[in-house]
């Protein structure tokens, strides 16, 4: 992961077109963005898991280490960097994200199985 933002910082430095260097930084910043949500979805799961197991809960040092440094930054700013304001953070920057967990489905865009007409109609005359 490191290698690829590494990779992408040092094409930034040697592009000359303004344009072409802020699509660059524009790409880095969603990588980490979306880094730091994998990240954040991976702990949430490992809780799940160490808590369906009766397990230790993971360290939450082992998520705060991967967040950004704009993120830190600003969580810094706030005076709250703990592993609940850095999921807040993530969920105010992508609304979406919030949706898919209140949802039930995660970080991912899955979507529900679609019910067809026969079913759909069914429970609606039963609820009434």
């Amino acid at each position: 992961d490191h290698k690829l933002k590494h990779m992408a910082e040092l094409q930034q430095s040697v592009v000359t077109d303004q344009d072409t260097r802020l699509q660059i930084q524009g790409q880095i910043l969603q990588w980490e963005e979306n880094l730091e949500r994998l990240h954040c979805e991976q702990f949430r799961l490992r809780c799940y898991m160490a808590s369906l197991q009766s397990g230790e809960l993971p360290n939450p040092k082992s998520l705060l280490t991967h967040v950004s440094r704009p993120t830190k930054n600003t969580l810094n700013k706030l005076g709250v960097f703990t592993v609940s304001s850095f999921h807040a953070f993530i969920c105010a920057r992508s609304p979406s994200l919030l949706n898919n967990l209140l949802a039930g489905r995660g970080a991912t865009k899955r979507r529900p199985p679609m019910l067809s007409r026969s079913n759909s109609g069914s429970s609606r005359r039963s609820m009434q």
